[in-house]
């Protein structure tokens, strides 16, 4: 008998399940808010529906993760393009290090530093956080 009962299959499928949403909603509407703080109000608008398209296609089709993937690339881009005319570089930086996350993936290790892929994903992810909210402060 165990004390402790073991969650970690439950808590891989809600980590998978709470990713997707963060890539398939989160990242676009990401996006809306760059373009909205830039005064961009139909690629806001634009940002915001393909978060809601890619959420309700999802659902009906398994191109899930193309979708999801072609979405996220969009709006990665859209932020660069958007802070580098600005000259917000802490989005520029953010960015770079969103499709530096993408490279790094989650599979397997970094054999440069020997670390698991997926802790330096969630170490560039942090980043990426910190550098949204400064920018969002400049």
């Amino acid at each position: 008998m165990t004390v402790m009962p073991s969650y970690h299959t439950s808590v891989i499928k809600y980590h998978s399940n709470f990713s997707w949403l963060c890539r398939a909603i989160g990242i676009p509407c990401l996006a809306a808010e760059v373009c909205s703080t830039y005064k961009y109000s139909t690629a806001t608008q634009g940002f915001l529906l393909s978060a809601v398209a890619t959420f309700i296609t999802s659902l009906k089709t398994r191109h899930k993760e193309q979708v999801t993937g072609l979405v996220n690339a969009v709006s990665v881009l859209a932020i660069l393009g958007l802070s580098v005319t600005d000259g917000n570089y802490m989005h520029v930086a953010a960015s770079i290090l969103f499709i530096i996350s993408g490279l790094v993936g989650s599979e397997g290790d970094v054999k440069v530093i020997k670390m698991a892929r997926v802790n330096v994903l969630h170490y560039v992810l942090v980043a990426v956080n910190y550098c949204i909210v400064w920018g969002f402060a400049q």
